[in-house]
């Protein structure tokens, strides 16, 4: 979860990079320590150990799946699909910048599922080995439960995206373990004793059947805790709802003289294929309606900032939005350094409102090159969202 959090900051902060970035390693190497950790599990059951295990053993031919165990490393495995999919996702709908996509939805619903099989791991295990000791199993136990609510906070919460708003991972985590203090509805909290029987039933002896008095009680209370859950979700669920494209007046385009590049919508250009020396570029900038000023002018690039002086007098930008062309000769040309180490010119004009819409942004960067003048179009779909 702190991989999560870091991987938001730094698409932020640094911008897009390779996939071997330290938050990466965090997320998915965190992920597949506690993959190995659920297959120990499952083969010291396999090899003879099964009575160091409580709680229901499923058997599969020869092989003993502590239930707990074995929905941890399922979870996982969802965890480590998402990755592929996120591939194809951003091949196929270019980058994305918001949590709510189909690959990081899919990688928290693994790591939720993660959590649920480590909370019935450990529930099985009160009593028993390491956990033998009650305060060491009531922690173990907590700092799961916080990992799950602290997983639903993230999942439905934006403001890890913004610099200025953005918090050390630890007080999330504090405001996790108020939950119990928040969640005081009477629905809620019935569907919280559901579960807290079922992580009971795997402890105590005649199981989830002792635990609600019968099996067919079990089976009951388990459908209406999970139809209750999904009609919450539904009854939550607000999709996007977007208005007309948004005209130039509207944007209310004004200059800006310095601005972190990340932030431009065009920054998303630099990572389209065929950009920059493709006759056309098609790229996607999304990007959620946090009410600063938005930086929409287009960009150039060169290795140092010799050679940018040198291309600057043979620079000439074109900008259109939705059809309408704009006026960019009364906006500075800024110029600011990459992380690479290259050096950039742009054209300085932000946008200081959006609401929810599609648009379409057409740029030309026209340049003199030894043949003569060479022009590149770019053709980006802006997407504003509300939060």
């Amino acid at each position: 979860m702190v991989g999560v959090y870091l991987d938001t900051a730094w698409h932020r902060t640094v911008g897009r990079d390779s996939f071997f970035i330290l938050p990466h390693l965090f997320i998915y190497g965190g992920g597949l320590g506690v993959w190995a950790a659920a297959l120990a599990g499952i083969a010291g059951a396999t090899l003879g150990r099964r009575d160091e295990f409580g709680g229901p053993v499923l058997h599969v031919g020869r092989v003993k799946l502590p239930f707990g165990f074995a929905l941890t490393a399922v979870g996982i495995l969802v965890i480590m699909a998402a990755a592929p999919v996120d591939a194809w996702w951003h091949n196929t709908f270019g980058k994305d910048v918001l949590i709510w996509s189909p690959p990081h939805l899919q990688l928290h619903l693994g790591a939720g599922i993660t959590a649920l099989g480590l909370l019935f791991a450990v529930a099985a295990q009160r009593g028993r080995g390491a956990l033998a000791r009650p305060w060491l199993w009531r922690c173990a136990m907590l700092a799961i439960l916080v990992d799950l609510v602290h997983r639903g906070h993230f999942v439905l919460a934006h403001y890890t995206m913004l610099p200025h708003a953005r918090t050390p991972d630890l007080y999330p985590f504090l405001v996790a373990l108020l939950a119990p203090v928040v969640l005081v509805g009477a629905l809620s909290g019935w569907a919280g004793w559901v579960l807290g029987g079922f992580l009971r039933g795997v402890s105590v002896p005649g199981g989830t059947a002792a635990e609600f008095q019968s099996r067919a009680r079990a089976g009951a209370a388990a459908v209406a805790a999970l139809t209750l859950a999904v009609v919450g979700l539904a009854a939550t669920y607000h999709p996007q709802r977007y208005g007309p494209p948004m005209t130039v007046d509207e944007l209310r385009l004004r200059s800006l003289a310095r601005f972190p590049y990340t932030e431009a919508i065009f920054w998303n250009v630099f990572f389209a294929e065929g950009w920059p020396l493709d006759a056309r570029v098609e790229a996607r900038s999304e990007g959620i309606l946090d009410g600063l000023p938005m930086p929409v002018g287009p960009a150039w690039c060169a290795p140092s900032e010799a050679a940018l002086t040198a291309t600057l007098p043979g620079l000439r930008f074109t900008m259109e939005v939705n059809g309408t062309p704009v006026d960019l000769t009364p906006y500075p040309l800024v110029r600011l350094p990459l992380r690479d180490g290259e050096r950039c010119a742009w054209v300085g004009v932000a946008s200081e409102f959006q609401r929810a819409s599609q648009n379409r942004f057409v740029y030309t960067i026209e340049r003199l090159v030894s043949g003569g003048p060479v022009t590149t179009r770019v053709e980006l779909g802006v997407v504003f969202k509300d939060p």
